[in-house]
């Protein structure tokens, strides 16, 4: 309890004298990785990568690098990670609705391009929906990646479909309710 009181004492002490330091946008994001990771060395150790990751390699914005590397603490393999955004950005999907996607869902970072992420892709597609119908439906409802393609994706579609009539009736529906 001292020593709390001792920390919060020096950190108001510094921070009335370097308020210009707390105003710089990397501190947010600094400050959330030291206080709020996980307390083991490896997850340490991995969450800036994380955050690295998504900053410097995918340019993503401050504010999802912070908010996706305070939720998720490491990701197995970012090359894996790497290998998602890229198939999605080749799906059509521009980095607002990538970092909205990751921002909203980022345990898709770890998810299975082949298992999860394309057998949706590829049902919007033979469906006849335009990458640009696909990419604005997903990043509006992130949760449809990790719905099952078989039991509630495809079955879902098809009602959709056999009662409006085309894809693109279905397309519009989607884009305004999810």
């Amino acid at each position: 309890m001292i020593m709390t009181q001792h920390i919060c004492k020096r950190f108001a002490l510094f921070s009335s004298k370097n308020a210009s330091f707390f105003t710089n946008p990397h501190f947010s994001l600094s400050f959330s990785l030291l206080f709020f990771s996980s307390s083991t060395k490896k997850q340490a150790k991995n969450a800036p990568a994380v955050s690295d990751f998504l900053l410097h390699k995918h340019k993503f914005s401050l504010e999802t690098v912070s908010q996706v590397s305070s939720v998720l603490n490491r990701v197995k393999g970012l090359e894996k990670s790497d290998s998602l955004l890229q198939f999605l950005k080749e799906s059509g999907f521009s980095k607002a609705q990538l970092e909205k996607v990751v921002k909203t869902q980022p345990g898709l970072l770890s998810a299975s391009i082949d298992n999860t992420i394309k057998p949706k892709i590829k049902i919007f597609q033979d469906l006849g929906f335009s990458a640009n119908d696909i990419a604005e439906i997903i990043s509006n409802d992130p949760v449809i990646l990790h719905r099952s393609a078989d039991k509630r994706f495809t079955p879902s579609l098809s009602v959709l479909t056999s009662l409006l009539g085309s894809s693109a009736e279905v397309a519009k529906v989607l884009k305004i309710s999810g």
